[in-house]
């Protein structure tokens, strides 16, 4: 297509995961690579998007941030 692709692995890119709240609340959730393989603890992700989803429900309780 003429279009130059890279498909050499570089080894040292990380990731990390956020979770995003709507409007102005920012950031509700994030996690950062620190080691190859790290994984956000998956109960924590969905307890921060069930907290987003239903914030009636979640009336003074704190919003946890992995950091």
């Amino acid at each position: 297509m003429g279009i130059e692709q890279n498909f050499k692995v570089e080894g040292e890119i990380k990731g990390g995961l956020f979770v995003v709240a709507s409007g102005r609340s920012g950031i509700a959730y994030q996690i950062i690579e620190r080691n190859f393989g790290d994984w956000a603890p998956l109960p924590e992700v969905v307890e921060i998007c069930t907290r987003l989803q239903n914030p009636q429900e979640d009336q003074g309780a704190s919003m946890s941030t992995g950091i």
